[in-house]
């Protein structure tokens, strides 16, 4: 009977991904551009097929560089803080494959790096995603 390690357990799980410290995944960072005022989506790669089912996924800004939570999500939890919870400003989708952070109405504020920290039951594959948003104001054409 063969011993599988802890490591060849994770890259078994994790093998398509680029490896970040120890059984940590990091994805590709998603480059998103909005205009305030309309809404966006901030994409979060999740494995379910392969890591099992979510534990806890959390959502973080980076802010001065250090990183403000920002939405919670767990089956029991769906929370949005700081300033996407007043008035309440996001919305959370999880698929299969894919989870999304919707923002709306997006303000130039909120032009910056976010992170999602995805947990799994089983802890196998702990992954983080990154979303880079650039916000726009409107833009208004004036004729003379």
């Amino acid at each position: 009977m063969k011993v599988t390690t802890r490591e060849e357990k994770l890259n078994s799980c994790c093998h398509d991904y680029q490896r970040w410290g120890v059984g940590v995944r990091k994805e590709k960072t998603a480059h998103k551009i909005g205009v305030v005022g309309s809404s966006v989506d901030l994409p979060c790669d999740v494995d379910v097929s392969n890591c099992g089912k979510v534990y806890f996924i959390t959502w973080t800004k980076n802010v001065s560089n250090e990183w403000k939570r920002l939405y919670l999500y767990s089956d029991a939890v769906e929370k949005p803080l700081q300033e996407l919870a007043n008035p309440d400003r996001a919305d959370f989708f999880l698929r299969e494959s894919t989870a999304f952070l919707r923002i709306s109405p997006l303000r130039i504020e909120d032009d910056g790096t976010y992170k999602c920290d995805v947990t799994y039951v089983q802890g196998k594959c702990p992954s983080l995603s990154f979303a880079t948003l650039t916000t726009y104001g409107e833009f208004h054409l004036f004729t003379y």
